[in-house]
């Protein structure tokens, strides 16, 4: 869009756009004066290197340093130039400074005034809005442009946005210059009501939707264009800027002015159509609320709690927070309790088996998975167990217990271990995703389960074998070794008595036993003055009864086989240890032979001193706004470079050292 009768393709590659160089445009060239508040001493070095060698090669003896004073902007008068030298008497030449680049810059920038930002020039509204109406059809446009000295370095930042017949997408340039990529990418500009990273994040937070729009939502062109003398990137094809915050303020702010009339706007619709839903639900208020149940409120607002939650799916979230966005939207159909768990363990499951999965939507974990010899444990959420993987040749067996309070006891008993078993432990009922784990584990794995002696227990049992409205094709092997009220009257436990407030389930009735049906009241319905029962818990077996009732029923059921893989994994593995205890004695040897810890602390000094001093504020540019890193790394990044740099160094102290033991 910046170069004079170049051709720019649009991300349409069916056709291309021929810009012309306007003749009004006053822009900065490179072949104009630079001002020395644009450099730094590295930098202002660097040029008078480059002249020093420059004299040396067509043999003049370099340049007079008056003449290469007044080649700097404001210092181009003969009484500035001789103000500039004087401040070093002794060079005559540009040859002659010998390490004085300092004080010269300073005299420079004293004698001179920063060029105010006007002179590196823009492309102005007119042309942009001339473009953009030619190629996309313009209904309405907005252009700014923010002017600001940044330490002496002028930076003008122009954006421009107009509402188009067809989307033209996000155009970003630097220095007249189309870039490859967003420059300010890696920056977050923090708006006055929004924010984003980078020129695209921004505007889409303002609602300016430069690709293909949703129905009923207007289409936008936008262009950003950053001027400025001093800049740096993070790539090489000078896409990524790293700007600084005066620059980031600067864009921020040239958005915000362009992007605020489309976010208005946007707010607008979307409490036209929050108003429009509340009028729907006044409507729907008005029924009486004894008409809506529970199931139906909450299947009425599901998408709407699920879209809140999730911002339309482009976050995760937990089924509670989806409850918590539902809660207050089925409480203006009905006046009827609404229960968490009933939400989250019924109704949501409910609406995805008949809807579809919601995007996004996950179980949070209950119970938890100890894998034996690994000392690896696994939370029992839907996200933990899709990307969890039965480790290879590390155990057969899986012993869920429905106590979480008990692991400590088989932790220390180390069952785990003995048997080369992985031990669940639960909260009560297996949740889905813990059933979902032992059935994708049953072909490879032997399954038992132990749990309290009451109905819940042995219904707990049941649900991890056999299917539930919430599983329907759920099935899996399940050995289950109780406790069972026989077994815990032949231990002379105590039973304990509990109000049964609702009947025994169906399915439970045929695996009931004479006790159970006597103790549960199988045959007698639960009415409203309930059933008054009896039960054991495991918390009633001490310490040793619980590890030696689980250890029996092992061994009654031949769970004492070992894991062994067959020959060849016992090759490779055999192998593996080998080179690594020989890696180990090598690296004992190695360090008896030299002393490897002086020759690092020798070299890394030598390395620390040679390098570039890394400074809070290098540190504070690598890590800051807001990346996913802190100081640490970037001060390792650091580290890593310059130790690469130095590897032949270290290579020949290392192989010096060794010569020097071996000859000794």
């Amino acid at each position: 869009m910046c170069i004079a009768q170049s051709e720019v393709s649009d991300c349409d590659d069916s056709y291309q756009r021929s810009v012309e160089f306007p003749g009004a445009w006053q822009k900065w060239r490179p072949s104009d004066p630079t001002s020395p508040h644009w450099y730094s001493v590295s930098a202002l070095a660097s040029l008078v290197d480059a002249e020093i060698a420059h004299g040396r090669t067509n043999g003049t003896g370099g340049k007079l340093l008056r003449d290469f004073v007044r080649e700097f902007m404001g210092l181009t008068g003969t009484a500035k130039a001789k103000q500039v030298c004087t401040v070093l008497p002794h060079a005559r030449r540009v040859g002659d400074l010998d390490g004085d680049v300092g004080a010269l810059l300073t005299a420079m920038q004293a004698a001179s005034r920063p060029p105010k930002p006007p002179v590196l020039g823009a492309i102005g509204k007119e042309h942009l809005q001339s473009c953009v109406d030619r190629w996309y059809g313009i209904r309405q446009s907005w252009y700014a442009r923010e002017a600001v000295l940044d330490g002496g370095i002028p930076i003008i930042v122009e954006a421009f946005v107009a509402e188009t017949d067809a989307p033209g997408g996000l155009t970003t340039a630097v220095n007249f210059s189309p870039t490859f990529g967003d420059p300010l990418a890696n920056s977050l500009l923090d708006a006055d009501k929004v924010s984003g990273f980078g020129a695209a994040g921004l505007l889409r937070a303002c609602s300016v939707e430069t690709g293909p729009a949703r129905p009923g939502n207007p289409t936008y062109t936008a262009v950003l264009h950053i001027i400025c003398p001093s800049l740096t990137f993070l790539d090489r094809g000078k896409s990524r800027l790293d700007p600084s915050p005066t620059l980031v303020a600067a864009a921020t702010t040239a958005i915000w002015k362009t992007a605020k009339t489309a976010w208005s706007d946007a707010e607008r619709r979307r409490k036209d159509v929050a108003k429009a839903a509340r009028h729907r639900e006044a409507a729907y208020r008005s029924r009486a609320a004894s008409e809506w149940t529970v199931k139906n409120a909450a299947f009425a607002v599901m998408e709407q709690a699920w879209s809140q939650a999730t911002d339309g799916g482009a976050w995760p979230a937990s089924a509670r927070t989806v409850f918590y966005q539902a809660r207050p939207l089925m409480q203006r159909l009905t006046d009827k309790p609404i229960n968490d768990v009933y939400f989250t363990q019924n109704l949501l499951p409910e609406y995805e088996r008949r809807m579809g999965k919601l995007a996004g939507v996950y179980y949070e974990p209950r119970g938890t998975l100890y894998e034996p010899h690994t000392g690896r444990t696994v939370p029992l959420g839907t996200q933990q167990v899709e990307d969890y993987h039965l480790p290879s040749w590390t155990y057969d067996k899986i012993l869920y217990i429905e106590k979480q309070g008990l692991w400590p006891v088989l932790e220390q008993a180390r069952l785990g271990e003995r048997y080369d078993m992985a031990i669940i432990a639960g909260a009560g009922f297996a949740s889905v995703a813990a059933r979902t784990l032992l059935a994708e584990v049953a072909p490879d794995c032997t399954i038992f389960v132990v749990h309290d002696a009451d109905p819940a227990g042995y219904n707990i049992a049941l649900t991890l074998r056999e299917e539930t409205a919430r599983m329907p094709d759920h099935r899996v092997d399940v050995i289950d070794i109780g406790l069972t009220l026989g077994e815990a009257e032949a231990l002379g436990l105590e039973t304990e008595t509990f109000t049964r407030a609702s009947n025994l389930p169906a399915r439970l009735l045929p695996h009931l036993g004479e006790i159970e049906r006597r103790l549960w009241k199988a045959d007698q319905p639960a009415s409203r003055f309930s059933a008054i029962c009896e039960r054991v818990e495991l918390n009633a077996l001490t310490t040793p009864q619980l590890v030696a009732h689980i250890t029996q029923a092992l061994d009654r059921h031949g769970a004492t086989a070992k894991v062994v893989p067959d020959a060849a994994v016992i090759s490779a593995e055999a192998a593996s240890c080998i080179q690594a205890q020989v890696s180990r004695r090598l690296d004992e040897l190695l360090r008896d032979l030299v002393d490897v810890d002086t020759i690092a602390a020798t070299i890394g000094a030598e390395i620390t001193a040679g390098a570039k001093p890394l400074t809070p504020e290098a540190v504070r540019a690598a890590i800051e706004p807001a990346r996913p890193i802190n100081w640490r790394t970037s001060t390792g990044d650091w580290a890593a470079s310059a130790v690469e740099q130095a590897d032949d160094v270290i290579t020949d102290a290392l192989q010096i050292a060794i010569r020097q033991a071996m000859a000794a």
